[in-house]
């Protein structure tokens, strides 16, 4: 039986969002950065979640360096093709500002949902909704970084 490896995604609570996107305590605050971890690597299949990072316009890594709080996903999860590829995911502050505008403080989901062209990288989707119409996402693709 061939080995399977599935990615899912994972959920920044608003508050941790706002530490950083909008707030004057961090003026150079320029993206979040996520990056897909292997979980355990002892089963026979493997399940990647994800990490993420703020990082400022000089590309210092805030918070001391360290990830920040996430609430990983199990489900929904997105089979990764034979060969697994890695890439990092940028979340600047143009697509921070699509996911927050007006009267949006939900948590940030990141989910994979497709392959980037014919690579065996994963796309994800950053999605935030409205407190005015909470029926409806407001979506970001997170394209991976390389080859995007």
């Amino acid at each position: 039986m061939a080995k399977k490896n599935t990615f899912y995604g994972a959920s920044v609570d608003y508050a941790t969002v706002m530490t950083y996107y909008r707030n004057t305590n961090f003026p150079n605050f320029d993206h979040f950065t996520f990056q897909q971890q292997l979980d355990d690597g002892t089963k026979p299949d493997d399940d990647f979640t994800l990490t993420v990072f703020a990082v400022d316009k000089y590309g210092v890594v805030l918070n001391g360096g360290n990830p920040l709080p996430i609430t990983p996903s199990n489900s929904n999860g997105y089979e990764a093709k034979k060969n697994v590829q890695f890439a990092n995911l940028k979340l600047d502050t143009g697509g921070l500002a699509t996911l927050y505008t007006a009267g949006v403080t939900s948590a940030l989901a990141v989910y994979p949902y497709a392959f980037y062209k014919s690579t065996g990288y994963v796309i994800y989707m950053a999605e935030t909704f409205s407190a005015f119409n909470p029926n409806v996402p407001i979506n970001v693709p997170i394209n991976p970084s390389p080859p995007a």
